[in-house]
This record gives C-alpha cells, structure tokens and sequence, in this order.
C-alpha cells in the first residue's frame, strides 16, 4: 500500500476527536507484542492490525489444527498443521502489508520472557494459562511495560 493511501486507509479514525492525525502517528508508532494467537489472540490480532500498529509481535509456540477453526478467526483450512505464527503471518500480509510484523515461536518461559518483551511498549496477555500470565505479569512489573490482560473464559 502505497504512503499516499494511508489517510483513506485510516480515516474513519482519524475523523474520531479523541484520535485525529497525531493520535493515528501514535498507533502507527506503537510497538504492541501479543502472546497467544488462539481465540482470544485472533480477534486482537485483526484489531490491532486493522487499526495500523506500528510494529506488531507475536509469541505463539502451537500449530493451526482443525477444531481450532470455529473460535481461532485468523486461521484458516489452509493453514491447519502450520505454526499459528506463520498462518497469523499470512493473515497479515493480506490483510494489513504495511504492519511491521514479528513473530516468534516459542513458548514464553522464565529463561526467555524478558527479551521476548523487551522490543514492545505494550504486552497483551491472550495466553490460556495460567503460569504464563503471572509470568508476563512479573516480567512487565520488572520491565515497566503495561500489561493488558483479556480474560480467557476457561480460565
């Protein structure tokens, strides 16, 4: 998409006061890491990358399979057995080319969290358990970056 575009591209936000170009500079400047690209992780994904977040990471370590389909938006047939890191990645070169897109696939563990999160200036929790969350929760505590947390419906 070419720059001249990225007014129209985003207009409908920019128009909303509270936003307006300088708050449009700020999300397309915004360095947000996602951990979990299941049924909460999807739909935050799309947002995020529809809205024009700068650089947007993804830490994900699981594959794309059958029965995640019907709550796992992002993912499609034809990414059943691949990572959900590089079926999210498919998601985004379609569907937003400008997003600087990172992934990494790995399970997010106390010996490799804090370089993990240290890229971002925002940590969004859509993990479906509960060590990583108090674990992404004590690394951001140490780390001064703001923690979202979506609540799992299972959890």
């Amino acid at each position: 998409m070419k720059k001249d575009n990225i007014f129209e591209r985003y207009s409908r936000q920019i128009f909303i006061d509270e936003i307006g170009v300088s708050g449009q500079r700020k999300i397309m400047d915004a360095k947000v890491l996602i951990v979990g690209a299941g049924g909460l992780g999807s739909p935050v994904l799309q947002y995020l990358a529809a809205a024009g977040i700068g650089k947007l990471g993804l830490a994900d370590f699981d594959h794309v399979e059958i029965h995640n389909l019907n709550r796992q938006i992002i993912h499609s047939e034809n990414n059943i057995h691949k990572t959900k890191t590089e079926s999210a990645q498919d998601y985004i070169r379609q569907h937003n080319s400008t997003i600087d897109f990172h992934t990494v696939q790995v399970k997010i563990e106390p010996n490799n969290a804090a370089a993990i999160l240290a890229p971002y200036q925002i940590v969004v929790d859509c993990s479906d358990n509960f060590s990583t969350r108090y674990l992404l929760n004590q690394i951001c505590l140490q780390l001064d970056k703001p923690l979202v947390y979506v609540e799992h419906p299972r959890l």
